[in-house]
């Protein structure tokens, strides 16, 4: 259904507009009964940058026409068509669009406190508080390669963007479908977490991979699956040290390659390698090495 910005502040069968404060880049809605406080499509044109917010619900936000980057509180995510996000309550987050093409993407609200007036056969109340233990960070989903949920999920678009209204018990039916996918692939994925080894192998690769950009451990961790704290001991039982510090090390091998290079300056290179500023770069570079970056640089120089 086409979605056309209202004179109040609600829309039937929806919850206030304040949940998105970027609401001007809605393009459909679809009225949807509890647990689905609200089911819209945002379109994004280039240059974008969406303002950030929070939701008061678990929220799946997934991209339809890409690519596209999910700001979040812990770095940004990039998506494509059919990769989407669940992401908890309160974790602020914004759209941002670097591409040449406008993008669209799917937002679905899920109150799993108030799933609504369902009979206790359906599942649907276990499944919710299933839902709000299981997603306490960000999880990624692609329906490349998995052929149920990329049914669900293209369904679920297309009842979304059809300007025809569809019949609510069919939309509310693929929802819960899809609702029902993922709360199955995340237990399974919490049952069967890699082991440590692996772990510290997908972090490594991880950190190799995106030695110009500046990482977190609640990014790193969220990006191989498990918590912080597993992430971090699993890393270090196998390399013995701790991973940012291994970050750091690699960004250093990478800072000595880059001093080398006399048309660059200090300044360029710690914003090339996504330190904070020049200090703390200097800092860090003192301390794995001995010696401040200008000193290695005029070492090189010698004759």
């Amino acid at each position: 259904m086409l979605y056309t910005k209202p004179n109040e502040n609600s829309l039937p069968g929806a919850e206030s507009l304040e949940t998105f404060p970027d609401n001007n880049f809605f393009a459909y809605f679809c009225p949807t009964p509890r647990p689905f406080p609200m089911f819209v499509c945002g379109h994004y044109p280039p240059g974008t940058v969406a303002p950030p917010h929070s939701h008061p619900y678990l929220a799946l936000h997934g991209c339809m026409q890409g690519p596209l980057t999910l700001q979040t509180e812990v770095g940004d995510l990039h998506l494509n068509e059919g990769d989407f996000y669940m992401i908890p309550p309160g974790l602020r987050h914004n759209w941002r669009n670097d591409g040449s093409y406008t993008g669209a993407v799917m937002a679905l609200l899920i109150d799993t406190n108030i799933p609504g007036l369902w009979p206790a056969g359906t599942g649907l109340d276990t499944c919710c508080r299933e839902l709000a233990r299981l997603v306490t960070g960000l999880h990624r989903f692609s329906v490349a390669g998995d052929a149920e949920l990329q049914h669900s999920f293209w369904l679920a678009a297309d009842h979304l963007t059809n300007e025809e209204a569809c019949e609510p018990i069919v939309t509310t039916g693929v929802l819960l479908t899809l609702l029902g996918q993922i709360h199955g692939r995340l237990a399974v994925s919490t049952r069967a977490a890699p082991p440590p080894s692996d772990i510290a192998r997908e972090i490594h690769r991880l950190l190799q991979n995106r030695v110009q950009h500046r990482l977190g451990i609640p990014q790193i961790a969220a990006s191989v699956g498990v918590s912080p704290t597993r992430a971090k001991r699993a890393f270090h039982e196998a390399y013995g040290c701790g991973i940012m510090n291994y970050f750091n090390h690699l960004k250093i091998l990478q800072a000595k390659r880059l001093l080398c290079d006399p048309s660059l300056t200090i300044e360029q290179i710690s914003a090339r390698l996504s330190f904070a500023n020049p200090a703390y770069f200097s800092r860090v570079f003192t301390q794995h090495t001995g010696e401040s970056p200008s000193t290695f640089r005029r070492s090189t120089d010698a004759p």
